[in-house]
């Protein structure tokens, strides 16, 4: 079981968290989560090739989004960080 007071949660970065969470929780919790995240982003990828972009395109793409738009990936990334964490900690309890 996971032992965290208000503080430990409200400090760090959202990054920081979640890899505390991941070092803490239950190893199964933790494959299941992470093997959902890959299966999101395999999905992801299905569907861009199914709207006509190549494979060969995505990692390109990809490297151009986050150049041009750093700080919406970061905000989507730390609220990816922050979902993965609660699907961990509400199924760790």
């Amino acid at each position: 079981m996971l032992n965290f007071d208000d503080d430990d949660l409200l400090m760090g970065s959202p990054k920081g968290k979640f890899f505390d969470i991941l070092k803490a929780a239950n190893s199964n919790l933790v494959e299941q989560e992470l093997d959902f995240l890959v299966q999101r982003i395999a999905a992801y990828e299905a569907i861009l090739v199914e709207k006509g972009v190549h494979e060969e395109e995505l990692d390109q793409m990809a490297q151009s989004y986050i150049f041009e738009h750093s700080d919406i990936v970061q905000e989507r990334t730390n609220s990816m960080y922050i979902e993965i964490v609660g699907n961990i900690v509400t199924r760790n309890e």
